[in-house]
């Protein structure tokens, strides 16, 4: 069953922030997908859609992730080297 999402500035706001991360990544992605994404996840609507782009909005944001909290501890080193 689908449902309509309400789309407002928190949304777009993600939306920004999710195709800048693919544009990072090189992953060429239709700016309608990543809207519906990120409306979705704001939501907390289960994207069950098997689009292929959906998976690569989950990949890059599961890898920006992971970067970002190598970034934290290797910091956490480096101040507790001190």
């Amino acid at each position: 069953m689908s449902r309509w999402l309400k789309c407002n500035e928190a949304c777009w706001t993600e939306a920004e922030d999710i195709a800048r991360a693919c544009l990072r990544a090189g992953v060429n992605v239709p700016c309608g997908d990543v809207l519906v994404y990120a409306c979705a996840t704001h939501q907390g609507v289960d994207q069950r859609e098997r689009a292929q782009h959906f998976a690569m909005i989950r990949n890059v944001l599961e890898a920006r992730t992971v970067t970002r909290r190598k970034r934290a501890g290797d910091r956490m080193r480096m101040l507790l080297a001190l």
